[in-house]
């Protein structure tokens, strides 16, 4: 447990975080933007800009997932 609370720290200082091996954590900002409602369209709803955590995946775990069994998935 104590390797998230690092990771969930250095993200929420805003610093990307690599593991090797396994992948990156990195930060994207995403842009303010107008949406819709899908139960009232006719009404605009403005979506403040965020911050989101994307992960992309290292060459190994990339290697490893090739050789899983899909049936053997839910």
């Amino acid at each position: 447990m104590m390797t998230l609370d690092i990771v969930a720290d250095a993200l929420a200082r805003g610093r990307d975080v690599e593991l090797r091996n396994f992948g990156v954590f990195e930060l994207q900002k995403r842009k303010a933007r107008v949406g819709r409602n899908p139960n009232k369209p006719e009404v605009d709803v403005q979506i403040p800009a965020r911050v989101v955590v994307k992960f992309k995946a290292g060459k190994e775990l990339k290697t490893a997932l090739k050789k899983v069994d899909t049936n053997s998935i839910n």
